[in-house]
C-alpha cells in the first residue's frame, strides 16, 4: 500500500514539474514589451511608428504601431532575433530581441534631407489595433478628382464596376462620413462626387460590429469604412459645379452639367448632387443600392420581369464609345443627430434616361435542326425612377432600434423598330412598378442575454404591357404582399455565443394575365414559411467557427396546381463558416452550405407572349432547387510592405426538378417548362495580387480568373449538357514617381471555349483589351491626359478585328476655384464594333455602330 502511495506521489511530482517547466518555457517563449517612442530632439511622441519582430531569415513574426500618444505594445515570440523600429522621416533602429526588457522607451533620430532633393511625404498607412488609416495625400495624384479614384489605389481595398467597396475581398459593413451613416447603402453618391482634396484619411475598422449592443456578443468579420475630412472642410458647405458643351456624332450638340453641395457638421450632414449629360456616360450607377451579402435577412428581391423587349446588346467597350443617351441623376441626403446615439436621415434619389440604340445580330441556333435568326434593332428606351427613404436609428450600448420607411415609383418604355429575318414590325413594352416597404429592428442587451425583433414588410405592384404590330399583345398585373418577422435571443452556452431565432415569412401574389385573345385569367398564390434557426458561434484567439442549422416548414397554396392547391414541406439548410488567422497577415476562410428552396418565379395562369416572337408556357406549379456550395479563401495583407494577395475558390452544385425547352421557328420561339431533373455545376477560381512600392511610386495589380459552368440546354429538339469555360488574366500598373508625369497601363486577356460535344460548332475565342493612360503636367496649372484603348477580338477562326481609340483631355486651373477643360474622344473616328460569342448551342455575331469623334469644353467652379 505504501509502495503504491510512493508511486502515486512520484507521478504527481513528475506531472507538476513538467507543467512548471512548460509554463516557464511558455513565459520565456512569448512575452509582451511596451513603451513609448519619441523624437530624440523634440521629445515629442512619434505617432504611427512601426515596430516589427523578425526571425533569423528576416520574416516578420509580429508587428505593432504607436498610438496617438506614441505608445506601443508588442509580443516577442519564440524564434525572434531582432526588433526593428521605423517611422517616416526617422533613422531606423534595431535591437536584439533577447536583450529587450518588458518596458522599453525608444528615441528616434530625425533624418535630415534637402527639400530640393527629397519631397516632403507622409506615412501612406497608419495602423492602430483594428483601425487602418490611409492618408489620402500619399495616394493622390494630379489626375484624381473624387475619392473613388484614390480608393482604387489603396492596398486591401477594391472598388468593383458597380461602385461597391470591398475590403480583403468582403463587402464593407457600412460607409460613414465623420462617423455618421449619411447615405445608407447608396454611397456611390459620395465616392463619385466627394472631392478628393477635401479628404484627409480613409479609415478602415476591421472586424467591426456597427451595432453597439452586439459588440463582443456577435463578432463581425467585415469592416466599416469611415471618411475623415480635412479640418478646413468641416462645419462649412463645399462642393463644385460643372458646365460643358460641344459637338459629337452626326453633328449632335453635347452637354454635361453637374452640381455637388456637401455640408458636414457635428449635428447635421447634407449631401446634394445633380448630374445630367448626353456624352455616353450612364449615370444609372450613381444611385445604386448595394446589397450587403451578410445582411440578406433585411432585404427582399423584386420578382423578375415577365415581359421583355429585344434589348440592345452591351459590348465590352466603355459606354462613351456607343451609348446614345440623355441621363439625369439627382440625390438629396440629410442626417440630423438626435442626442449622443440617435439620428434621423432622409434620402431621396432620382434617375431618368432616354437611350437610342441601333444594332444588328446574326444568331445561328443549333440543335437536332438548325435555324438562323437575323435581327436589325432600332430602339428608344426611357426610364424614370424615384426612391425615398426615411430612416430613424438609435444605436446605444444597450439598445439598438431602427425604423426605415422606403418607397419607389418607376416608369419605363421600350419601343423598337425591328427587321426580323424577312419580317418588319414595331414592338413596345411598358412597365410601371412601385413599392412601399417598412423595416423595423430592435435589439436589447440585458448583460446576460440579448433579445431582438426584426421585421420587414413590403407591398409591390407592377403593370406590364406588350404590344407588337404583328398582333401579339399581353397585359400582366402583379400585386405582391410579403412580410418577414423574426424574434431572437442570444446567450452564453459552454462559454460561447448561442443564438436562437424564429422567423415567420408570408407572401401573397395576385397575377392577372390578359392576352386580348381569350378571357383574362387571374390566379392567387401564397406561401407561409416557419423557420427555427439555431446558430453557435465559437470564438477563439485566432478566429471563429459559426454553425447554423435552420429548420423550415413551408406551406404552399397554388391556384394553378392540378393535383391540389395546398401542400406542406419540411427541410433543413445547415451551414458552416470558419475564419482562422494563420498569422498577423494571413487569414483563411472556409464555408459550406446545403439548401433547398422554391424558385423565384411568378406563376402565370396561362400561356402568353413574352416578346414579339417568344411564347411562354408556364409549369402551373412551383419548382424546387436543391443546392450545395463550398467556398474557401486565403487572404494575405501585409500593409507594412504594401502587399495584398487573395485567392478565392467557389464550387456550387444545384439540382432543379425542371428545365426550359426552346423551339425556334420562322415566326416564334416556343418555351416550355418540362418536369425533369436539371443538374448544373459551377467552379470559380480567382487569384489577385496588389503590390505598391511607395518609394518608387509604383503600384502593380494582377489577377487570374477561371470560370467553368456545366448546364443543361434543351434547344430545337435536342437535350445537351454544355460545359463552357472562361479564363481571364489581368495586369495593371501605375507609375507616378516623376513629379510631372503619371503612366498607367491596364491589360486584360480572355480565352473562352466549350468542351467538345457531338455536332458542336463552337471554337475557342480569344480577346485582348488594353488601356494606356499618360497624365502630364507641362505647366504648374495645366494637366494633360492622353489615353489609348485597344480591343482585339476573334470573330472567326484565326480572324481578328481590332479597334483602337485615342482620347485626350486638358485641364487648366485659372485660379484656386476656377478650372477650364477640353475633352476630345475617339480621335481616330472609329464607327463600327464587331464581336462573336457562343451561348449554349447558339453562335451570335454582333455589329454595333459607335459614336465617332467628339469634342467638349468644360468649366468647373469649386464652391
Amino acid at each position: 500500500m505504501r509502495k503504491n502511495s510512493i508511486k502515486v506521489t512520484r507521478y504527481i511530482l513528475i506531472i507538476f514539474f513538467s507543467f512548471l517547466v512548460t509554463t516557464i518555457h511558455a513565459q520565456v517563449a512569448t512575452r509582451t514589451v511596451s513603451g513609448k517612442i519619441t523624437d530624440s530632439e523634440t521629445h515629442e511622441a512619434v505617432i504611427g511608428a512601426t515596430c516589427k519582430v523578425v526571425n533569423a531569415q528576416g520574416k516578420i513574426l509580429t508587428y505593432a504601431t504607436t498610438d496617438g500618444t506614441g505608445n506601443y505594445k508588442l509580443r516577442i515570440t519564440d524564434g525572434a532575433l531582432r526588433m526593428i523600429v521605423s517611422a517616416m522621416g526617422y533613422t531606423e533602429q534595431s535591437f536584439e530581441a533577447s536583450a529587450i526588457k518588458e518596458h522599453k522607451n525608444i528615441s528616434l533620430r530625425p533624418e535630415t534631407y534637402s527639400l530640393k532633393e527629397v519631397p516632403v511625404t507622409v506615412n501612406p498607412i497608419e495602423i492602430n489595433k483594428d483601425t487602418i488609416k490611409y492618408n489620402v495625400s500619399a495616394f493622390k495624384t494630379r489626375n484624381d478628382k473624387y475619392i473613388e479614384d484614390v480608393l482604387r489605389k489603396m492596398p486591401g481595398i477594391e472598388v468593383n464596376s458597380s461602385g461597391q467597396i470591398l475590403y480583403k475581398g468582403e463587402s464593407i459593413n457600412q460607409f460613414n462620413i465623420e462617423g455618421q451613416n449619411l447615405l445608407g447603402n447608396r454611397y456611390n453618391q459620395a465616392t463619385r462626387n466627394l472631392p478628393v482634396d477635401a479628404v484627409a484619411q480613409v479609415q478602415i475598422v476591421e472586424n467591426d460590429q456597427p451595432i453597439r449592443a452586439l459588440k463582443k456578443r456577435a463578432p463581425s468579420k467585415k469592416a466599416t469604412l469611415n471618411i475623415k475630412l480635412k479640418s478646413s472642410y468641416k462645419l462649412r458647405p463645399f462642393g463644385e459645379t460643372i458646365f460643358g458643351g460641344g459637338k459629337g456624332y452626326d453633328k449632335h450638340t453635347l452637354w454635361q452639367n453637374k452640381l455637388t453641395l456637401i455640408n458636414i457638421g457635428r449635428k447635421q450632414q447634407m449631401l446634394l448632387n445633380a448630374s445630367m449629360n448626353n456624352n455616353g456616360m450612364s449615370l444609372s450607377k450613381n444611385n445604386t443600392a448595394h446589397i450587403n451579402s451578410g445582411d440578406l435577412e433585411n432585404f427582399m428581391f423584386n420578382p423578375f420581369n415577365l415581359l421583355y423587349a429585344s434589348s440592345a446588346v452591351l459590348p465590352p467597350v466603355s459606354e462613351p464609345r456607343y451609348l446614345r443617351n440623355k441621363d439625369i441623376a439627382a440625390g438629396l441626403n440629410h442626417l440630423f443627430r438626435l442626442g449622443k446615439y440617435g439620428s434621423f436621415r432622409t434620402n431621396i434619389t432620382y434617375y431618368g434616361n432616354s437611350v437610342r440604340s441601333l444594332d444588328s445580330t446574326s444568331n445561328q441556333i443549333d440543335g437536332a435542326y438548325s435555324f438562323n435568326l437575323c435581327e436589325a434593332n432600332r430602339r428608344k428606351v426611357s426610364e424614370h425612377t424615384l426612391n425615398t427613404e426615411l430612416h430613424y436609428e438609435l444605436n446605444a450600448p444597450k439598445v439598438y432600434l431602427i425604423n426605415e420607411l422606403s418607397g419607389n415609383i418607376s416608369r419605363s418604355t421600350n419601343r423598337g423598330e425591328l427587321q426580323s429575318n424577312a419580317q418588319t414590325l414595331i414592338e413596345r413594352v411598358d412597365r410601371h412598378p412601385h413599392m412601399l416597404q417598412n423595416k423595423l429592428s430592435l435589439i436589447v442587451n440585458s448583460g446576460v442575454r440579448t433579445y431582438g425583433i426584426n421585421s420587414i414588410t413590403r407591398y409591390f405592384k407592377r403593370n406590364e404591357w406588350l404590344d407588337a404590330s404583328i398582333g401579339h399583345k399581353t397585359n400582366i398585373d402583379l400585386a405582391r404582399f410579403a412580410t418577414r418577422n423574426t424574434v431572437n435571443t442570444g446567450f452564453i452556452f459552454l462559454g460561447k455565443a448561442l443564438d436562437l431565432s424564429y422567423t415567420i415569412f408570408y407572401q401573397h401574389d395576385k397575377i392577372t394575365v390578359d392576352t386580348l385573345q381569350i378571357t383574362p385569367r387571374c390566379t392567387i398564390n401564397s406561401q407561409l414559411k416557419n423557420q427555427l434557426n439555431l446558430s453557435y458561434n465559437i470564438n477563439y484567439r485566432r478566429g471563429q467557427i459559426l454553425i447554423a442549422l435552420p429548420t423550415e416548414i413551408l406551406n404552399l397554396h397554388i391556384d394553378t396546381r392540378p393535383q391540389g392547391s395546398q401542400n406542406t414541406y419540411f427541410f433543413l439548410s445547415p451551414s458552416l463558416n470558419i475564419t482562422h488567422r494563420l498569422s498577423p497577415f494571413l487569414n483563411f476562410t472556409l464555408s459550406g452550405k446545403l439548401s433547398k428552396s422554391t424558385d423565384n418565379y411568378v406563376l402565370a395562369p396561362q400561356t402568353y407572349y413574352r416578346s414579339y416572337r417568344t411564347r411562354f408556357t408556364p409549369l402551373g406549379d412551383i419548382g424546387w432547387t436543391r443546392a450545395s456550395s463550398l467556398a474557401s479563401s486565403v487572404y494575405y495583407a501585409n500593409l507594412i510592405n504594401m502587399l495584398t494577395v487573395g485567392f478565392t475558390g467557389v464550387m456550387t452544385w444545384s439540382k432543379s426538378d425542371h428545365y426550359e425547352q426552346f423551339a425556334y421557328t420562322e415566326r416564334t420561339t416556343e418555351i416550355l417548362q418540362i418536369w425533369k431533373d436539371n443538374t448544373s455545376k459551377i467552379i470559380y477560381l480567382s487569384l489577385l495580387v496588389d503590390k505598391s512600392f511607395p518609394r518608387a511610386d509604383l503600384q502593380i495589380k494582377s489577377g487570374l480568373n477561371f470560370n467553368r459552368r456545366e448546364m443543361l440546354i434543351a434547344q430545337n429538339a435536342r437535350l445537351q449538357t454544355i460545359k463552357s469555360n472562361i479564363a481571364t488574366a489581368t495586369l495593371f500598373f501605375r507609375y507616378d514617381h516623376l513629379k510631372w508625369i503619371t503612366l498607367s497601363h491596364d491589360l486584360t486577356f480572355n480565352l473562352s471555349w466549350q468542351d467538345h460535344y457531338l455536332g458542336s460548332r463552337s471554337q475557342p475565342l480569344t480577346s485582348f483589351y488594353q488601356i494606356l493612360t499618360l497624365n502630364s503636367a507641362p505647366l504648374s496649372k495645366m494637366n494633360l491626359t492622353l489615353q489609348a484603348e485597344q480591343n482585339t477580338l476573334e470573330i472567326e477562326n484565326n480572324r481578328f478585328r481590332t479597334n483602337i481609340f485615342i482620347d485626350a483631355a486638358v485641364q487648366y486651373a485659372v485660379s484656386r476655384r476656377l478650372e477650364l477643360g477640353l475633352q476630345l474622344h475617339n480621335l481616330l473616328d472609329r464607327r463600327i464594333y464587331e464581336e462573336v460569342s457562343f451561348f449554349g448551342m447558339t453562335r451570335r455575331a454582333l455589329q454595333l455602330p459607335l459614336r465617332g469623334r467628339e469634342m467638349m469644353l468644360l468649366v468647373k467652379l469649386k464652391l
